[in-house]
C-alpha cells in the first residue's frame, strides 16, 4: 500500500496542531507520495501569534464557511451556464424543440451548470416545467415514464401501478399536448444520461426524441453524462433524431481551483457584528498572507491532489474542514490545519485495522513481511507458518497452534489487511498478499502506534528492519 497524506512542514512553531501519526496514502491512489512542504523562515517571522477571542475566531470560521462566500466564487462557470441558457430559451420562448448533451468529468460542475440555468431562467419566464430524471434511481424505462407523469402532475392523477405501457405512452403525449397549447414549455433534465442510453432499446430516448419532432409539442431535453464518448453508443434512431448539441464542460485547470479557493475563503473586513470586535488591520493582512502560503507555496500537495482526479468539491472540502480547526491560538490558515484536515477526510483504514489485531494477528503479518524480505511477492499460509515458527525456535518459544493461526488468517482476510490472490480447496495453500507497505507496519510499531506485546516488538524492530 502507498504513502496516502503528504506530511507538512509548518513554518508556524506556536501552533500545537501536530496530528498523532502521519498519515499515509492509500493504495487506491497508487501515486509517489510528494515531496514535503518546506518553508522559508521569512514565512515563519511574518506569522506570530495575535491573540483573538473564542467570540471573534467563531464568527471567523462561521463567515468563512458560509454558502454564500462559496456560490459566489463559481465565476469560472458563466460561459457554460449562458451556453445552456442559449438552448433552453429556444424551446421556452421560440417554441424550438431542442436536444442537448452536457459532458464533463466527474465534479467539473455540470450539475452546478444546469442549476443555475434554469435559476436564471425563472426569473425572466415562468411558462416553462421541469422535469428531473436519474439514471441512477430509476430502474427501467415504465419506471421512468410513470415518474414524468407523476412530475408534470404533482396531485397524482395517476396512481394505478398496473397501467399498461401503452396507456402511459398516450396519457403522457396527451400531457405534452396540452402544455404545449397553454404555451408552457417542458423541460427534461436527464441525470446519469449513460444509464438510458445503456438501455437495451434506448425506448424513453427515442419516444422523447421522436415526439420532438413535432411542432405540436414543446420540449427541450438536456442530458448530464460523464461519458465523452457517449454519442458513438447511440442507436441509429436515436442519434438520428438528437440534435447533436453538446457542451462541453472542460476540467478546470489547477491555476483556477486555487483561485477559486482563494476568492472563497477571503475574510471581509467590514460589516462586523456591532457586538464582536473587530480584529485588527494587522490580522487581516497576516490572515491574507497566511492563505496565499497554503494556497499557492504548497503547489506540491495541490499538484498530488489535482492528479488524482478529484473534483472541485474535494479542494473545497478539504479548505472548509481545514477552517474548522481554526483556534484562538492559531487563527490563521496553516499547513497543520490542512495536514488534520486531510487525516480526518481520507483515514488510513488499513492503519486503523492494525492498531486493533490480536498478537497472533500480527505474527502472520510479521511472518509476511519476513518472506516479502526474501523477495517473494505472494505466500500461502503454510509457508507463513513455517516462516513464524522458525522464528520461535530461534528464540526457544512454543509457536501458537495451526488452528488458532488459520483463524487469525480469516480475521485479516476479513479486515482487508491481506488480500486472497487464488482460491484453493485447501486454505493452507491459497495465495495471499499484505495490502500494506513492510515500512509501514515496521515504522508504526517503531512510533508505538500500534499497541503490541514486548516479543512482537523486539521481532520487528530486531530482525526485520
Amino acid at each position: 500500500m502507498v504513502d496516502l497524506s503528504p506530511k507538512f512542514t509548518s513554518p508556524q512553531q506556536t501552533v500545537s496542531l501536530e496530528p498523532k501519526s502521519p498519515a499515509k496514502y492509500t493504495e487506491m491512489f497508487g501515486s509517489p507520495q510528494p515531496d514535503p512542504i518546506k518553508s522559508t523562515p521569512d514565512d515563519a517571522s511574518a506569522l506570530q501569534t495575535e491573540q483573538l477571542s473564542s467570540q471573534q475566531v467563531y464568527y471567523i470560521r462561521q463567515s468563512l464557511l458560509s454558502k454564500r462566500a462559496i456560490s459566489d466564487s463559481w465565476t469560472v462557470l458563466n460561459s457554460y451556464i449562458e451556453d445552456v441558457e442559449r438552448i433552453l430559451v429556444r424551446t421556452i420562448s421560440s417554441g424550438e424543440n431542442q436536444s442537448a448533451l452536457i459532458v464533463g468529468s466527474a465534479g467539473s460542475g455540470k450539475r452546478e451548470i444546469v442549476k443555475k440555468a434554469l435559476g436564471h431562467l425563472r426569473t425572466t419566464s415562468i411558462n416553462f416545467h421541469t422535469i428531473y430524471l436519474s439514471g441512477g434511481t430509476i430502474t427501467n424505462e415504465t419506471e421512468a415514464f410513470r415518474e414524468i407523469v407523476q412530475q408534470l402532475l404533482p396531485e397524482g392523477v395517476v396512481g394505478q401501478r398496473a397501467i399498461s405501457f401503452f396507456n402511459m405512452y398516450d396519457f403522457l403525449k396527451q400531457l405534452l399536448l396540452e402544455k404545449a397549447l397553454a404555451k408552457e414549455a417542458v423541460v427534461f433534465i436527464v441525470d446519469d444520461f449513460d444509464a438510458f442510453v445503456g438501455e437495451s432499446k434506448q425506448l424513453l430516448l427515442y419516444n422523447l426524441l421522436d415526439w420532438m419532432q413535432s411542432k405540436d409539442v414543446r420540449i427541450a431535453l438536456l442530458g448530464i453524462s460523464c461519458n465523452f464518448n457517449v454519442l458513438a453508443q447511440f442507436e441509429k434512431r436515436v442519434k438520428s433524431r438528437f440534435s447533436n448539441i453538446q457542451v462541453v464542460v472542460p476540467r478546470h485547470p489547477l491555476k483556477a481551483i486555487l483561485q477559486l479557493l482563494w476568492n472563497a475563503f477571503q475574510l471581509p473586513r467590514d460589516n462586523w457584528p456591532s457586538h464582536i470586535l473587530a480584529p485588527t488591520d494587522t490580522y487581516f493582512d497576516k490572515w491574507e498572507s497566511s492563505l496565499h502560503h497554503a494556497l499557492f507555496n504548497s503547489q506540491e500537495f495541490w499538484q498530488y491532489l489535482y492528479d488524482l482526479g478529484k473534483p472541485v468539491e474535494v479542494f473545497l472540502r478539504l479548505m472548509q474542514v481545514a477552517i474548522t480547526y481554526l483556534t484562538t491560538k492559531s487563527p490563521w490558515m496553516c499547513d497543520a490545519h490542512l495536514q488534520l484536515a486531510w487525516n480526518a477526510m481520507f483515514p488510513n483504514h488499513a492503519m486503523n485495522a492494525l492498531r486493533c489485531l490480536t498478537t497472533r494477528e500480527m505474527t502472520l503479518v510479521l511472518g509476511m513481511i519476513g518472506l516479502e524480505r526474501q523477495s517473494k511477492e505472494k505466500y500461502s499460509f503454510e509457508m507463513i507458518f513455517l516462516e513464524c515458527q522458525s522464528f520461535y525456535r530461534q528464540h526457544s518459544m512454543k509457536s501458537p497452534p495451526r488452528v488458532d493461526l488459520l483463524r487469525a488468517l480469516d480475521n485479516l482476510l476479513a479486515l482487508h489487511v491481506v488480500q486472497e490472490l487464488s482460491h484453493q480447496p485447501q486454505q493452507e495453500y491459497r495465495m495471499l498478499k499484505l495490502l500494506i507497505r513492510p515500512k509501514e507496519v515496521l515504522d508504526a510499531i517503531r512510533r508505538k502506534e500500534i499497541a503490541c506485546t514486548t516479543f512482537v516488538e523486539q521481532w520487528a524492530m530486531n530482525t526485520l528492519q
